[in-house]
């Protein structure tokens, strides 16, 4: 190990941003990496308030590992502090080991790892630090041989401490809190040969804001809510899922939920489950129609839905095959029908008459609807899966 810091105190604005502090790290670096001739690759992952807090905070505190043909090797690190004034560095630290790295000819695949570990990722009850509710949080397992797919130790016990049955179902909370969490590759060392070998093992990852001692967001088990581990409401964002997760959670040809619909990009929350009817989807009509931005109306003893939006007015009456757009009549192929004392709408019908395009992915059983505000272009795969995801997950609360 070495190490080295240089005192200073900030006594000025910051006038360095991170990504040229990250390019000043690595170019000092390469100045100080003769002895070890090592890659070193950034670590991403986040900080916690318990660790930050003895860091200058007139400072960036840059981190890496080494890494082995581009994977990461955490026991070996190098630690460098930028100043956040002028630039300079003001202290780094190495750790480092002479270590020989395990080449296996073949490993198990990250979506072979994911399953392995979807099985054993199990959720702990228990009581939040200042608001005493009951809350979901994650218990991962060990890292697992990624030759033999055998996790280092067993699984340990999570005690409940919490006695009632929770309102929210587990098995939802926990793919809920697995979006944050993502399965990496790595090396780590066994026994005292000093060789690493690969592993797969869980990770936080690095747009998760985390809480106090590495309290990653939890969930609520009484109402599906994000809290922290206090409690607290949780406001920030989450990240969507990973591939991994989509393809477990939500694969294509394996869909619990009849239909969805998404409008520019976004999932359109709905109480009440879509209806597909004569090859044509309906959908409660306030929900869509506000979501289009148009302004809505219902008159109960007519029973007709008026929609407006800029210079249209859309007219749909329950029962009648004919909808009327600024007076001019057109044929429906299904009509707005009252179902469970809730007013559906033809779907297509209504987002196109308000000037949306609309295509149905039949994979993802999605209806994709674009506005003229909106975006038009077609959604990657991966959002695809986001989409699923949040679906999926929509319907089995509601159908738990």
């Amino acid at each position: 190990m070495a190490s080295t810091h240089f005192p200073h105190e900030f006594d000025g604005p910051i006038n360095v941003d991170s990504a040229t502090a990250l390019k000043t790290a690595q170019a000092f670096i390469e100045t100080k990496n003769q002895a070890f001739q090592a890659d070193w690759m950034v670590d991403p992952y986040p900080v916690t308030w318990d660790i930050a807090r003895h860091e200058p905070y007139e400072m960036y505190y840059l981190r890496f590992d080494q890494a082995y043909k581009g994977v990461r090797f955490h026991e070996d690190t190098f630690l460098v502090n930028v100043d956040k004034g002028t630039g300079e560095i003001r202290g780094y630290e190495i750790h480092w080991k002479k270590t020989k790295f395990d080449t296996p000819a073949k490993i198990i695949s990250k979506q072979e790892a994911a399953a392995l570990f979807y099985k054993r990722i199990k959720t702990c009850l228990s009581l939040g630090d200042m608001i005493k509710e009951p809350q979901y949080g994650l218990q991962v397992p060990y890292p697992m041989d990624a030759v033999s797919g055998v996790f280092d130790k067993s699984d340990i016990p999570c005690p409940s401490e919490v006695k009632s049955k929770p309102k929210f179902p587990e098995a939802i909370a926990r793919d809920y809190m697995l979006s944050y969490m993502d399965i990496e590759l790595g090396y780590r060392t066994t026994g005292t040969g000093g060789e690493a070998r690969l592993f797969y093992h869980t990770v936080v990852k690095p747009e998760t804001v985390l809480y106090g001692f590495r309290y990653a967001p939890r969930i609520q088990a009484n109402t599906g809510q994000w809290v922290n581990v206090s409690g607290d409401l949780e406001t920030r964002p989450i990240p969507e899922p990973s591939d991994w997760l989509v393809d477990i959670v939500a694969p294509p040809g394996k869909l619990l939920y009849p239909a969805a619909v998404a409008v520019n990009g976004e999932l359109l929350s709905l109480q009440d489950d879509l209806v597909e009817q004569n090859g044509r989807t309906l959908v409660p009509f306030r929900s869509l129609l506000e979501k289009l931005g148009a302004k809505v109306t219902w008159d109960a003893k007519t029973k007709k839905v008026t929609a407006v939006k800029g210079a249209t007015k859309l007219e749909l009456t329950i029962g009648s095959m004919t909808a009327y757009i600024n007076g001019k009549s057109y044929k429906l192929d299904v009509p707005a029908k009252l179902i469970n004392n809730r007013t559906y709408i033809p779907t297509r019908f209504a987002a196109e008459s308000l000037g949306g395009t609309v295509n149905w992915d039949a994979a993802s059983k999605l209806v994709l609807i674009h506005t003229d505000e909106g975006s038009n272009t077609a959604l990657t795969p991966s959002e695809l899966g986001h989409l699923r995801y949040k679906a999926q997950l929509d319907w089995e609360i509601k159908h738990q």
